[in-house]
């Protein structure tokens, strides 16, 4: 989290949505050990605040740019199986709740932007779209269950 390397290239065919000066959504195909698929990130004043990764029953989760000292688990697992329903969950996430990841952030100059709920949801409809797209373009493959990278947490 925080500023993206731009020579990260496990984000295959990014696409940015602009939403507000300074404010935009990325939308990208993702491919990790841990799975593959669609992926999105909200990026406020090129800090990512928020990336989700909708990989499937078990992998789908989510990071969020809190400001918590120490270290430990960066990801919070959606209860969603399937890659669509991570999608729409993707969605619901950028347009409901952005304020709320935005206020947690460190940078006071993000936590003080002015994003309109108008213009965040016509953006997170259209990374819905093209996060949809992706799915079709690129079908997943096997299924990654929780076992697969060592938690047993049915």
């Amino acid at each position: 989290m925080g500023k993206m390397r731009p020579d990260y290239s496990v984000r295959m065919d990014r696409e940015d949505i602009p939403v507000c000066e300074g404010v935009y959504i990325q939308v990208y195909n993702k491919e990790l050990r841990l799975g593959r698929g669609p992926a999105c990130s909200l990026f406020m004043l090129d800090e990512e605040v928020l990336r989700i990764d909708c990989f499937g029953k078990g992998a789908g989760h989510l990071h969020i740019a809190f400001f918590l000292p120490g270290s430990g688990e960066n990801r919070l697992w959606m209860y969603e199986a399937t890659v669509e329903e991570q999608v729409a969950r993707a969605k619901f996430e950028l347009h409901r709740n952005f304020r709320y990841y935005q206020a947690r952030v460190p940078n006071p100059k993000i936590r003080a932007l002015e994003i309109g709920r108008r213009e965040m949801k016509a953006a997170s409809e259209l990374a819905f779209e093209k996060m949809t797209r992706f799915i079709e373009l690129f079908p997943q493959g096997e299924v990654v269950e929780y076992e697969a990278y060592g938690d047993d947490i049915e």
